[in-house]
């Protein structure tokens, strides 16, 4: 016998000893995510299945439409959602209501100022009477800019529009977000805003990923985006988020870990991840769709 089927062995008997303390939560993710498949099959979009059935969890980066280890990718992506977007999903994201054929955005628009530190923002979206900037953050930490592009934005914009600044970042970083700002985090209401220190900052915003899927999802569930391009993008970007960023379970996964044998990338999942989060971010996407 190989050492390798040795180390299979030992495996083979600790694996339901610690799947056991998982399965009540997996089971009910088993049975939301099926919910979540008969929505999308009743709805009038053109997908028939939930994104996470769909296993797109390759350790490999470069794997797939996306280089998921580049933040630019990311930000491009979600720029072209907000450019094409009719309004539902740019509405649900940023509170925010553009007018569509008056919309510009760009990425990564460079400010110079005699004042702060040059800056350059992620995203910068623009219509008639509004302006939205967004901070785009994966694994990378450096959040203290945001505010001071925020600022350079408005002071940079020639006509008077109504400015909102947004910091976008894993939810699972909210330990590193109050590490960047302590107590200039604060929530007010259901938001999460970061306060100013000086007169060059601009109040910041803080939108977690998991926002971004969910109004991506509910955008297409109640067809609330008539492109049907819009929409094949969306989708595909939600199974990325939700499966890169926010490491959700895809539906293969959640069935395969009550067999006996297991891929070593299925045991350093189940280590990593409490499916607590996935469910909760699922069943506010149900129950929001069955009330729309």
């Amino acid at each position: 016998m190989s050492q390798l089927d040795l180390s299979w062995d030992v495996v083979d008997e600790w694996w339901p000893r610690y799947t056991s303390g998982l399965t009540g939560e997996l089971i009910e993710l088993h049975d939301v995510l099926r919910e979540l498949n008969e929505q999308w099959e009743a709805s009038a979009c053109p997908f028939d299945v939930d994104p996470l059935t769909i296993n797109w969890t390759t350790d490999i980066p470069q794997s797939g439409p996306l280089r998921t280890n580049q933040e630019e990718n990311w930000s491009r992506w979600l720029a072209q959602l907000i450019r094409d977007s009719k309004g539902a999903f740019t509405t649900a994201v940023f509170d925010t209501e553009f007018d569509p054929q008056a919309l510009q955005v760009q990425c990564e628009k460079a400010f110079q100022d005699e004042q702060v530190h040059d800056r350059r923002v992620d995203i910068i979206a623009q219509s008639a009477n509004r302006g939205v900037t967004v901070e785009v953050k994966i694994e990378d930490e450096h959040y203290e800019k945001t505010g001071e592009a925020a600022y350079l934005a408005e002071k940079n914009d020639p006509r008077d529009r109504t400015w909102a600044h947004y910091l976008l970042l894993p939810k699972r970083k909210n330990n590193e977000l109050q590490g960047s700002f302590g107590d200039r985090v604060r929530e007010t209401g259901s938001q999460i805003r970061i306060d100013p220190m000086n007169p060059e900052e601009r109040h910041v915003a803080v939108l977690y990923w998991s926002d971004v899927a969910r109004a991506i999802r509910h955008a297409i569930l109640i067809d609330a985006e008539p492109s049907d391009h819009w929409c094949a993008s969306g989708y595909l970007f939600t199974t990325l988020i939700e499966q890169r960023i926010m490491d959700c379970y895809p539906l293969s996964t959640i069935e395969r870990v009550q067999t006996e044998r297991v891929g070593i990338s299925d045991v350093t999942r189940l280590q990593a991840i409490d499916p607590a989060d996935q469910l909760a971010h699922l069943k506010t996407i149900h129950k929001e769709v069955q009330h729309a």
